[in-house]
């Protein structure tokens, strides 16, 4: 058993206001009828500061600011649970831009079709990642 981290990312709020509860629900689901088991789940109002610690490893990129600046807002963070979990959670978001992402994947339907941050959800690349992310999200590693 593996644990990730997985956000539905801020920009979601104002691109599907009117319909946000829905595409909420959707998320989740696939990643609960993908195997995946909710460990914690929280919604919090990501800060610059936590945005800035969370991806600190791109720190010094040039998209960094950018990155930093769309993921204030209204985050949904959970802790995921299964098989192969990481793996499994990068499948579901597919590729970062959503441009290339698969059909069916969250990135491809949520996400905005210009390359970036605007790519509607956040899947740990590693167990260290997700140890770290769990860490500034909820506090704990486990």
């Amino acid at each position: 058993m593996e644990r990730t981290i997985a956000l539905i990312k801020s920009h979601l709020w104002k691109d599907f206001s009117e319909t946000i509860s829905d595409v909420i629900i959707e998320i989740l689901g696939k990643y609960i009828n993908n195997g995946l088991q909710i460990v914690a789940i929280g919604k919090f109002d990501m800060t610059k500061q936590t945005a800035q610690r969370f991806y600190d490893v791109h720190k010094g990129k040039p998209f960094f600011d950018n990155l930093v600046k769309t993921m204030v807002g209204p985050t949904i963070a959970m802790l995921l649970e299964g098989e192969n979990a990481i793996q499994k959670v990068r499948e579901i978001n597919g590729a970062t831009d959503p441009r290339a992402a698969n059909e069916g994947t969250l990135r491809a339907e949520f996400g905005r079709k210009e390359k970036g941050p605007y790519n509607a959800v956040h899947g740990s690349d590693s167990i260290k990642s997700a140890v770290g992310e769990s860490f500034i999200i909820f506090g704990y590693i486990d």
